[in-house]
């Protein structure tokens, strides 16, 4: 470049990517005589085949050029990102080498935890650190999704190492699970986001995608609360685990389980080989909470389903987070003064009128019921001193 030229390689990097990415769309519209009679699909292949050889140099870019933290969905990643959209991950999977696909997870998982931290923190506002437009961040975003969801959605140790990444097992559970300043966390605040619908949907589905496609396996890593809204639009319905009756089968760890064999693959990745208990162990007490097991270890996408631990701590399967000890609330309760106790109690009487008149609930506010009630007695006991 001669020196004062306007123009630096990063734009004409993205330029031609650009170019790319819209040359890739339109050819299958092209007009060819050897595919006239291609279906949608082949014609989508053939194109793939005459840009296959650009691929490498496409995974090279997002790998080498280092992308900013504050703003890392800037070009030429994003338009690096938008060209992947356009290979298949089966053709991806044969011209890119192993530990160019690990280094091309790492890249991208780390670009989306930097725009989620720095860009993305709270549902109410975006950062004035990145990207400050919200219409801006729910286009920008989702590509980058979509190309984690379609690599995840190959299984395989791709699907395994993203689950370990994204939803990782070893996580906070003294709190609810969308609560936190971790990576999961900040996903699965995405998953109930009002302003930013469609990075709430495919956040959602990535989610759903590396927990298998299981409803029960993906409540257990984000909380019903967080994964209803994602669930009932697919009519998948609420996991047992749930509501209560006998729970879904989770993952255990390998070393701790009948009928589990433990295997590692030629990279070093350590699987697990399953097979299906015998038997199934049944809650002992049908009036207890329902909840799921703290104990699960790592499932690396092998199977979804094995049996919950009786012997687990007690899980909130609305939140994900541990049940608080009863003892500790019984503390913290001999602990308030007369008015925190009145202002607690204002709060839930509020709470309650609120959900009966949104009708979520039919219920009556308890400090009329309790009034009611105190009338009763009051008009039994005059009755009583008439009669005398």
């Amino acid at each position: 470049m001669p020196d004062g030229s306007m123009f630096t390689q990063s734009m004409v990097l993205s330029e031609a990517l650009k170019y790319l990415f819209n040359l890739m769309v339109v050819d299958p519209k092209c007009d060819r005589p050897n595919e006239e009679n291609f279906s949608e699909e082949k014609k989508t292949e053939a194109t793939t085949k005459r840009f296959q050889s650009l691929l490498p140099t496409i995974v090279s870019i997002l790998i080498s050029i280092p992308p900013t933290p504050t703003n890392p969905l800037e070009p030429p990643h994003s338009h690096a990102i938008h060209v992947l959209l356009n290979y298949p991950v089966s053709v991806s999977a044969l011209l890119v080498t192993r530990s160019q696909q690990e280094s091309l997870l790492n890249v991208l998982c780390q670009i989306l935890d930097d725009t989620l931290k720095y860009s993305l923190n709270t549902d109410d506002e975006a950062s004035d650190a990145g990207l400050s437009n919200g219409t801006e961040l729910d286009e920008i975003v989702p590509p980058l999704v979509i190309v984690l969801t379609n690599i995840a959605s190959t299984g395989g140790e791709a699907r395994a190492a993203l689950k370990a990444r994204l939803l990782p097992d070893a996580v906070d559970r003294s709190q609810p699970l969308d609560k936190g300043g971790s990576f999961s966390a900040r996903l699965i605040r995405r998953m109930t986001s009002a302003r930013f619908p469609h990075i709430r949907e495919t956040v959602s589905q990535l989610l759903f995608v590396v927990c298998n496609e299981d409803p029960a396996l993906l409540t257990r890593h984000v909380g019903y609360g967080n994964a209803a809204g994602f669930l009932m639009n697919r009519n998948l319905g609420v996991p047992s685990s749930v509501t209560g009756g006998d729970p879904d089968y989770v993952e255990v760890p390998a070393s701790s389980t009948p009928g589990v064999s433990s295997t590692t693959s030629s990279n070093g990745v350590s699987t697990a080989a399953t097979t299906k208990p015998s038997s199934a162990v049944k809650n002992e007490d049908s009036n207890t909470r329902p909840s799921i097991d703290a104990s699960a270890g790592k499932d690396k996408g092998t199977s979804s389903n094995r049996r919950l631990s009786s012997a687990s701590s007690a899980i909130n399967p609305i939140t994900g987070a541990y049940y608080p000890d009863p003892s500790a609330i019984r503390t913290a309760f001999a602990d308030m003064t007369e008015e925190e106790k009145e202002e607690e109690a204002g709060r839930l009487l509020d709470m309650f009128d609120k959900m009966r008149r949104t009708g979520v609930i039919d219920v009556r506010n308890p400090a009329l019921e309790a009034g009611l009630r105190q009338r009763e007695r009051d008009r039994y006991y005059d009755e009583q001193e008439q009669r005398e």
